[in-house]
């Protein structure tokens, strides 16, 4: 590698397209951390304030899917130029909103602007480096998408309490003018082409994934099928993705179904999409479980989190170095092994808590994480070819988010419920005569109200069956991790060193 590495334009160019990528994922999660205050100075409630994370949501996972079509339309340059330029003015616009309509108009263009973002990072990436050079590169790569769901809260915390939740959005305008600045004037222009736009299979993909994203989204809140609007979203999701689907194998559509010819592709898409669904249903509510669960504030909680992604870049320089001396797929099992064994220590969690376990499983997860990414990263694109790479870049980064509204789904789902049969357990044992209650009365609660009485029990059932609920998700994700282990072995034999990838 060369002395002066870093230092060169290609370099700086593609760490600025790298934030710009962490940029897009962290506001998949910032806004958690400010919902009360968004609904208290938007006048919404729960149900509507929602709107504002599933708007994003949904137009990413349809306007991800394009990348390939626009970049070879419009040029590498231009695409991340006009996307990040839409994703900074929609941040300025959402942290003046004023009203519920204006926040999701705008966290609609936000979402469809932020799209191609990480999938033009990762594609410029493998199309300017060689197989040397590839492997820092790509490990930064690994790290915005591990780092993103991690510091969305951190920081989105944070900002809401030290200044205003306006500055949550406000937080992208810098990035995004430095990173505007760097592609304009250092990154090289690619060659581009007329590809025909298909308005048909575009609608159906749209509607279709739209549909089955806002379902998946808002199930929870609308209590799933027992809602005739969340059964409508989710047969018109069916019914149009199975026309995009027909419309593909006819081949029209605007997302080239050749790949899917590539098992070892298909496999990837479905390792990343359960990966992320295992993440999040045990991670997606950790730092309310520490809140909730332990009385810890928000900053503390922050702070616990934080060797999380601290071995998060550990793990993306070890699991570049043992890419590159044994067998991808060995390591990307290693990865889903730590994941498993990091879920397991957090079912041991209990009422009396220790700040070593907490730490120890933070630290244990980022460091599986990134060694789950960094193998899977560069095995995904194993065999496919150069007029295919941007188009595999949009799909994969598809199957990463989706698999993430899904994960945070489950997990609401599961807690909620998990939470109240718990809670109707434990408090079928507390029984006036039962020796518990007797013991507990006439020692700590000697001379207190039956009410008062009645009041810490209520209290300490409703945080023990939270704390059952949420060890439940941890017992989840740790099975979803071990059983994706023998998937790995399904996919074609990487070969020894990086792979390159080609793109345009």
């Amino acid at each position: 590698m060369k002395k002066w590495f870093w230092l060169e334009p290609r370099s700086i160019v593609a760490i600025a397209v790298c934030l710009l990528a962490l940029a897009e994922i962290v506001d998949l999660t910032i806004v958690a951390v400010a919902i009360p205050h968004i609904m208290g100075a938007l006048g919404c409630n729960i149900q509507e304030v929602s709107l504002v994370t599933t708007s994003y949501i949904v137009a990413a996972a349809v306007f991800i899917m394009t990348t390939g079509f626009v970049s070879s339309r419009l040029g590498s340059k231009k695409t991340i130029l006009l996307s990040t330029f839409v994703f900074g003015l929609s941040s300025i616009l959402c942290g003046f909103a004023s009203s519920l309509n204006e926040m999701v108009i705008f966290r609609l263009i936000q979402g469809i602007g932020g799209a191609f973002l990480p999938s033009m990072a990762q594609g410029y990436i493998v199309g300017n480096f060689d197989e040397e050079e590839q492997p820092k590169m790509m490990s930064i790569m690994t790290l915005t998408v591990v780092l993103g769901p991690i510091i969305g809260p951190l920081a989105g915390g944070y900002l809401v309490n030290a200044y205003s939740w306006r500055c949550i959005f406000f937080v992208n305008v810098p990035i995004c003018l430095v990173a505007f600045l760097i592609v304009f004037f250092w990154m090289k222009e690619t060659l581009t082409e007329k590809v025909s736009f298909d308005s048909i299979s575009f609608a159906f993909m749209a509607i279709g994934f739209g549909s089955l994203e806002y379902f998946i989204d808002e199930g929870n809140n609308l209590n799933w099928f027992n809602s005739h609007k969340m059964v409508i979203c989710l047969c018109v999701g069916l019914v149009f993705i199975t026309f995009f689907i027909w419309r593909g194998v006819l081949g029209h559509s605007v997302v080239s179904f050749k790949l899917f010819k590539n098992s070892n592709f298909v496999i990837s898409c479905a390792i990343v999409f359960l990966f992320m669904v295992a993440v999040t249903t045990g991670m997606a509510f950790y730092a309310t479980f520490l809140q909730q669960g332990y009385s810890f504030p928000v900053d503390i909680a922050g702070y616990i989190t934080a060797p999380r992604g601290v071995f998060a870049v550990v793990g993306g320089v070890l699991g570049s170095i043992l890419c590159n001396k044994f067998d991808k797929r060995l390591v990307l099992i290693c990865g889903l092994l730590l994941f498993s064994l990091g879920c397991h220590l957090e079912t041991r969690f209990g009422t009396n808590w220790s700040l070593h376990t907490q730490l120890l499983t933070c630290a244990i997860i980022g460091l599986s994480m990134s060694m789950t990414f960094t193998p899977l990263l560069q095995v995904a694109f194993t065999g496919v070819t150069e007029a295919l790479s941007n188009d595999a870049s949009g799909v994969f980064n598809f199957f990463r988010n989706i698999g993430n509204s899904v994960g945070t789904s489950i997990a609401s789902t599961l807690l909620s419920r998990n939470e109240q049969t718990s809670w109707n357990d434990l408090s079928s044992h507390l029984k006036p005569f039962s020796n518990a209650v007797q013991q507990l009365q006439n020692g700590l609660f000697q001379g207190m109200s039956i009410q008062k009485q009645i009041t810490i029990f209520s209290g300490q059932v409703q945080a023990q069956a939270f704390l059952i609920a949420n060890i439940n998700l941890f017992y989840l994700g740790c099975i979803m991790a071990l059983s994706l282990c023998l998937l790995p072995m399904f996919l074609a034999k990487p070969p020894k060193g990086i792979i390159k990838v080609h793109a345009h």
